[in-house]
């Protein structure tokens, strides 16, 4: 039971954390992606040149679908872990009471 209970409670301290990282992740990837294809636009540079900064501007849009991925799968783990630990019946030990005719 012990062991369970353990597990729980680091499940439940990781899963914030993984959610912090999707939501930084897409954020900073964002801003990348929203530099890049700015620098690129003002800068007039050319759709085919490998060093241009539309390939960051590219690199940048997969981070964020990844981050997305990220953020999306940890908050539904979140919500199946909680529902889990919601229906699973708390370990109880009855007491057994000896009645006065036993004694």
């Amino acid at each position: 039971v012990s062991t369970q209970s353990t597990g729980n409670s680091i499940v439940s301290q990781i899963l914030p954390a993984i959610l912090l990282v999707g939501v930084c992740g897409m954020v900073f990837s964002l801003g990348i992606t929203f530099y890049a294809l700015a620098k690129a636009i003002t800068l007039k540079e050319s759709l085919t040149d490998v060093t241009s900064h539309y390939i960051l501007g590219v690199w940048g849009f997969m981070s964020l679908k990844w981050s997305f991925y990220l953020f999306q799968l940890s908050r539904n783990h979140a919500r199946v872990f909680v529902a889990e630990t919601e229906d699973a019946a708390p370990f109880v030990v009855e007491e057994v009471i000896p009645e006065a005719d036993e004694v």
